[in-house]
C-alpha cells in the first residue's frame, strides 16, 4: 500500500487483549513511516466499538495523545457490522443503532471472539459466558473436580493474553498434580496484566515516556 485510507477495527465486546487490535496499527504506521516512506499519503483511522482506547483511563489518555502526535484518527462507539469487499465500503453502527459507511483501501478487522461451540454447548460451560467454568484462583471446575482450564477457554476475569496464561500455567500444573495425589487443591493464581504496545521488540510506552510499564495485581 502506498496511498489511501487504512481502517483498523475493534469490536465493542470481547475479552481478548485490550491492546491487541491496536498493535498491528502501530506496527503498520511505523512501517509506512520508516520503511516505505509513504505515511504522508496514508490516512490511518482506528475505529473502536468502545468508548476509550483502553479500559484504564490513564493509559487510554496517553494512547489518545500518541494518536494525535502520529496523525491517527480515532472514532469511538462504532461497531463494524458490514463489509462490501468489491466496493471497499465498511459499514459501522453506533450504540443507538445509527449506521454510517466509510471507504477504505486497506482494512484490518478484529473479529468478535467467544467460546467455541464444543465448550459453550457442553456441561463444562459457564452458563453466562460459555467458557469453561473454573474457580478463578485454582482453575479447577466447581462441579467436575478432575477438570481444569486456563487461557482462552477458561471463564477467568482476565484478558486472553500471554501475560495471563503465564501466571495460570504453573498454578494449573501444581493443582493438577495435587489433584492426582488426592490432596485438596491449594495453589492460587495471582493475576496480573502488562500494558504494552509493541513496535517489533520496542515498547512504545517507553519510547514516548508517557505510560509507565506496570503490573496490576489482583
Amino acid at each position: 500500500m502506498d496511498h489511501g485510507v487504512a481502517l483498523f477495527t475493534q469490536p465493542r465486546k470481547g475479552r481478548g487483549c485490550g491492546g491487541a487490535p491496536q498493535k498491528i496499527m502501530w506496527l503498520a504506521d511505523d512501517y509506512w513511516r520508516t520503511k516505505t516512506l509513504v505515511r504522508d499519503n496514508v490516512e490511518v483511522e482506528f475505529v473502536t466499538g468502545r468508548d476509550a482506547l483502553f479500559p484504564v483511563p490513564k493509559y487510554a489518555e496517553a494512547l489518545a495523545e500518541i494518536g494525535v502526535e502520529r496523525g491517527v484518527a480515532v472514532s469511538y462507539n462504532l461497531e463494524l457490522v458490514e463489509i462490501d469487499g468489491p466496493n471497499r465500503i465498511a459499514t459501522f453502527e453506533d450504540q443507538h443503532g445509527k449506521r454510517s459507511s466509510r471507504h477504505y483501501d486497506f482494512l484490518h478487522v478484529t473479529p468478535h471472539m467467544g467460546p467455541p461451540a464444543v465448550i459453550a454447548n457442553s456441561p463444562l460451560a459457564d452458563s453466562k459466558s460459555g467458557f469453561v467454568d473454573v474457580n478463578q484462583y485454582t482453575l479447577q471446575h466447581p462441579r467436575f473436580s478432575n477438570v481444569f482450564a486456563l487461557g482462552d477457554s477458561a471463564n477467568v476475569p482476565t484478558s486472553r493474553t500471554i501475560a495471563a496464561i503465564t501466571a495460570q500455567a504453573p498454578v494449573l500444573v501444581q493443582n493438577l498434580i495435587i489433584n492426582l495425589q488426592e490432596v485438596r487443591v491449594c495453589v492460587y493464581v495471582f493475576f496480573y496484566c502488562v500494558i504494552s504496545i509493541m513496535m517489533i521488540m520496542i515498547i512504545i510506552t517507553i519510547i514516548y515516556s508517557k505510560i509507565s510499564l506496570s503490573t496490576c495485581k489482583r
